[in-house]
């Protein structure tokens, strides 16, 4: 029995493979330098034990921390974000990062993970930073005893982004302009949906989202802006 891989597919010239890991990437981001970093369902990688995040330098996969034997996340990465002071943030089903409790969102400085406030009450599905440092969290979250899927952190707490969703965020970006855009799906129809500061807006209409063995899919799993 061959066990569930993924690969990573690098473009140059031609599609090339890059590394390979022994279950599902969930997230990827690309550096300057030509870093890119994943996370996922992962545990090891190139004969190596690296915990749901890992960095790959063009040559080599690797845990960003060596002397802890590639101890990374404890569960599963599904949402990595630089902000602009090149803070790494990673969301997912975790409550320890590197050494530190950290429920389900932490920070990585380049050199060490750290907690990110009290943390959150249920596993973060997507994330985004933007320019003044507010962390935007998409999941299935309880504040103040109420049901929320997008949630801000303000530096001093968690709080409600108008509390307009009724479902899971299926994806979130950010345009260099902090708008925040968010797909989601209610009942068998999927919308994209941008938030101005004040109050979400639908972006063009809404459309049918596919449908595979009676279970209805996300629709859109992942949004990316080029900022044009």
């Amino acid at each position: 029995i061959v066990p569930w891989m993924s690969r990573l597919w690098v473009y140059g010239k031609n599609w090339e493979p890059a590394f390979q890991v022994n279950d599902s990437v969930l997230s990827l981001l690309s550096t300057n330098d030509g870093k890119v970093y994943i996370g996922g369902r992962f545990t090891a990688g190139k004969g190596k034990g690296i915990h749901h995040f890992a960095c790959f330098d063009g040559k080599d996969l690797r845990p960003l921390v060596e002397d802890q034997g590639g101890h990374g996340l404890y569960k599963k990465a599904n949402t990595l974000f630089w902000d602009k002071n090149q803070y790494l943030y990673a969301g997912g089903q975790f409550t320890t990062a590197g050494k530190v409790e950290a429920n389900y969102i932490a920070r990585w400085d380049g050199t060490n993970w750290s907690p990110f406030g009290p943390g959150l009450t249920a596993p973060v599905e997507h994330l985004v930073v933007d320019s003044k440092g507010i962390v935007y969290a998409a999941g299935r979250f309880i504040l103040n005893k109420k049901s929320e899927y997008i949630v801000a952190w303000d530096g001093d707490k968690w709080k409600s982004v108008d509390n307009f969703f009724t479902n899971l965020i299926t994806s979130l970006a950010i345009d260099n302009k902090d708008n925040i855009y968010a797909s989601a799906r209610f009942s068998s129809r999927g919308r994209i949906y941008k938030w101005n500061g004040i109050s979400w807006r639908p972006l063009g209409n809404d459309f049918k989202c596919l449908q595979t063995n009676d279970i209805m899919t996300r629709c859109i799993r992942t949004l990316t802006i080029d900022n044009k």
